[in-house]
Order: C-alpha cells, then structure tokens, then sequence
C-alpha cells in the first residue's frame, strides 16, 4: 500500500507532516488531489481540510 510518486513507491506517509502537490494548472491540481484524497482513504489516511493550503505563482 501507499502513494507512487515518480514512480516510487511511498509507503510511510502516516509520518509525512507536509505534502506538497505541484501542477501546471488548476484541473491537473484538483485532480491529484482527489487522487491522493482516494488513496490515502485506502490505508486509512484523511487529509485535514482545514489545514490544506492553495498557493499559486503570479503567472
């Protein structure tokens, strides 16, 4: 079980304190996210929506 990122294999992200998510465009963004969102509900992960942060560069 676990995340793949780049092609690795993540498997201890009960122990991940931050989590970044990098995309060219906000669909590709919400996409990952509701991925990752599906995969950690998987191994009994949930994200804290109240702590998830949006940033974007000015572009």
């Amino acid at each position: 079980m676990g995340v793949k990122v780049d092609g690795r294999q993540l498997r201890h992200l009960r122990l991940a304190d931050d989590i970044v998510l990098i995309s060219l465009s906000i669909r590709q963004t919400e996409r990952m996210l509701d991925n990752f969102d599906r995969v950690c509900g998987n191994v009994g992960l949930q994200l804290n929506l109240t702590k998830t942060m949006f940033m974007r560069n000015g572009q």
